[in-house]
């Protein structure tokens, strides 16, 4: 169900607010439009208020009409003060993969209308720029009091995050199991088990030709991070800043489980030679814990968002998100502009950063399709095979509701190598989407590391192009399995038909021929 009356209203305020020369009142690119205070709170909220016991909380988020500003000059400073207030990084970035300098999405909550929502009895749980609107914490009845606020242009449930690896699919397994895993080693790095997941997708002749991820800045959103395991010892010093959301939003004591994101992390910036490498093993980090298993591996809307208006202020580069959303949309819903989290990603997108997320490990279930936000047309969304590249079965398919193929493309997600969190140098093998996300991730790292002047969109295209079956995509695979080298290669004037890292006095010298040469 949309939540704006008609396309052609949402399409209007999302190109007013593109242009960066509207007033706030004018911009809606998340809200749904002012109509009589019953319309403001959506079918679905309405439908939850007969199951609730008397005095029994929601959680929703309240969209604002505006920013606060009634003038042109005003909002143009208040947007002047926003642009200044980004980081340098944050800056390059818009300005290198983005045509933007910043914009409406910068420009703060107003602070008086927040106020009011609090007056009124509701418990400010998040406060989100981008989306012009509030968490808030309220019964039925005060729910229905801030929808008579006029600036207040819509209410909707904050909807709940899946985490796309079930328990049931962890696979643990002995050093001595793996052992028959391991390939000889072909490349200057022992790859170990892990090799099989890298080279599947062209990764190691990446790092011999000295790709790394290095000065790339990447941010993972998933649950706690435990960097004790020894395949995390160079990579500590990267970690650029960490956040919990969920402890800082909801007050919740005691630290998040470590498992799924530390395997998450491990799999993409892990450097355990012999072991474990990750294909960005030199990118920096951000660590965002978003994913609070213990309420029934349930997390909410607002915190996935935060953590995405937190990396861009730091100026991230690649978002890897190893969740999404099922429990409170449909199919119908995936649609590349229904769900606010798919809104969300795409708006990231805009800003320069590439959003890397997986498709989800529904392709057993009776419903079988993608879970938000990789729905989204701007988002590259990953599904699973297994080492011989065949499709992982638990591996969510495509469609989109509206026709578009989905996947993207597909990395290794059955028996992917990780590390085993509980322990500081042993690992596991793991299946699920989750796993085949970062592999991808890592791969924009190294294609960002080469080429920084890249956008989403360019990433996007060449991946697709490049991939196993970009001649045949469909909606089990997408356009197939990544092929980094010839994605690498497609900024070349010729095609490059081999090549050799050799060391020699003064470093290592490369040699390839061409189809020109």
């Amino acid at each position: 169900m949309k939540r704006y009356p008609t396309l052609l209203s949402f399409l209007i305020a999302f190109s007013l607010y593109h242009a960066g020369e509207a007033r706030p009142q004018d911009q809606l690119p998340f809200g749904t439009s002012s109509g009589t205070d019953g319309q403001k709170i959506s079918v679905r909220l309405q439908d939850s208020f007969a199951s609730l016991l008397p005095g029994e909380p929601l959680k929703v988020w309240v969209h604002l009409a505006d920013k606060g500003d009634t003038t042109g000059a005003g909002y143009l400073a208040a947007l002047e003060d926003a642009r200044n207030r980004l980081t340098p990084r944050a800056q390059r970035r818009l300005m290198l993969r983005s045509d933007r300098t910043g914009g409406w999405e910068d420009v703060p909550v107003h602070g008086p209308y927040v106020e009011r929502i609090a007056d009124l009895g509701g418990r400010i749980i998040q406060v989100s720029r981008w989306i012009n609107a509030v968490s808030v914490s309220a019964d039925p009845e005060v729910i229905r009091l801030l929808s008579e606020l006029p600036f207040v242009t819509g209410i909707d449930p904050v909807n709940s995050l899946r985490l796309p690896t079930p328990p049931e699919f962890l696979q643990i397994e002995t050093k001595e199991t793996t052992a028959r895993f391991r390939p000889i080693r072909t490349t200057r790095l022992d790859y170990g088990p892990s090799y099989i997941q890298l080279n599947q997708m062209q990764v190691p002749a990446l790092h011999e030709l000295g790709l790394s991820g290095r000065g790339v800045l990447v941010a993972l959103f998933d649950t706690g991070f435990n960097l004790d395991h020894g395949a995390f010892d160079s990579l500590r010093t990267r970690v650029e800043a960490r956040r919990d959301f969920i402890q800082d939003h909801m007050g919740v004591v005691g630290s998040p489980s470590v498992t799924h994101g530390t395997q998450v992390l491990s799999v993409i910036g892990g450097f355990a030679p012999g072991h474990l490498v990750g294909p960005a093993f030199g990118a920096s980090y951000l660590l965002a814990s978003t994913e609070a298993v213990s309420f029934e591996n349930e997390i909410e809307e607002d915190w996935w968002v935060a953590a995405m208006e937190w990396a861009d202020s730091l100026g991230v580069d690649v978002i890897s998100s190893s969740v999404g959303y099922l429990d409170w949309y449909t199919y119908e819903d995936m649609d590349g502009e229904t769900a606010l989290i798919t809104r969300a990603a795409n708006l990231a997108v805009d800003r320069g950063i590439v959003v890397v997320n997986a498709m989800g490990n529904e392709g057993e279930s009776a419903y079988q399709k993608m879970t938000a936000p990789a729905d989204g047309e701007q988002v590259i969304s990953v599904g699973a095979v297994n080492a011989a590249g065949m499709r992982a079965s638990l591996s969510s398919i495509g469609p989109t509701f509206d026709g578009r193929i989905k996947p993207d493309v597909m990395a290794m997600g059955e028996r992917a190598y990780t590390v085993d969190a509980a322990t500081i140098g042993d690992y596991i093998r793991v299946d699920g989407t989750s796993f085949a996300t970062p592999l991808v991730a890592g791969v924009v790292a190294l294609l960002l590391e080469a080429y920084p002047h890249w956008t989403p969109g360019k990433v996007q295209q060449v991946l697709r192009r490049t991939a196993s079956q970009s001649a045949s995509a469909d909606t089990l695979y997408g356009y197939g399995i990544v092929h980094a080298v010839d994605a690498l290669m497609t900024e070349s004037r010729g095609v490059v038909h081999g090549f050799t890292a050799e060391n020699g006095l003064g470093g290592v010298v490369l040699s390839w021929s061409t189809d020109l040469e």
